[in-house]
């Protein structure tokens, strides 16, 4: 039913964490951990009470596990004809390459319509608030976060509204 209704919220979750909450969260944060990402965004959707917005939250999340799903496959079948993960260099080059060649003859979607109209709020408190949860912030904090010295815009966001809140409460 979530599909039916709102396939333009799929297919914004389908974009993953190549684009949510940012690139480098994605690919720091998400990718590296994506079962425990996973959990997280299908567990705040199912706790959301009111029916519609549960519906719209399911979808996006819905399209978010399918690029994970995706990208099991798919970065497995690239490392293979690429010789390897994606490192900077040559192989990267055969990255890009492959990729390109795979997007160019693959099957063109018909519909690229994406909305996330009605999911904002849950966008925020799934991505960006780790002030409030402390799971998010668990999650915006590692693995790529501050614990090896790599630091997104997310995640320092994230931090220095944790510490606004604290002095806040403190005063």
């Amino acid at each position: 039913e979530a599909l039916r209704t709102y396939p333009a919220l799929f297919r914004a979750g389908v974009v993953g964490p190549d684009g949510f909450p940012d690139l480098l969260t994605g690919q720091r944060n998400i990718h590296l951990a994506a079962d425990k990402w996973f959990k997280h965004v299908w567990n705040k959707a199912n706790a959301i009470r009111d029916r519609d917005t549960r519906l719209r939250a399911k979808a996006f999340v819905v399209g978010f596990l399918t690029h994970g799903a995706g990208d099991m496959y798919g970065h497995t079948f690239i490392n293979h004809y690429a010789g390897g993960p994606f490192d900077v260099g040559q192989n990267a080059v055969k990255h890009l390459v492959i990729e390109g060649w795979i997007a160019h003859n693959g099957p063109q979607p018909v519909n690229w319509s994406i909305s996330v109209t009605g999911i904002e709020q849950f966008l925020i408190d799934v991505f960006l608030d780790g002030s409030r949860d402390g799971d998010l912030h668990g999650l915006l904090t590692e693995p790529g976060g501050h614990a090896d010295g790599v630091w997104t815009v997310t995640s320092w966001l994230s931090r220095l509204k944790r510490g606004l809140n604290a002095q806040i409460a403190w005063y």
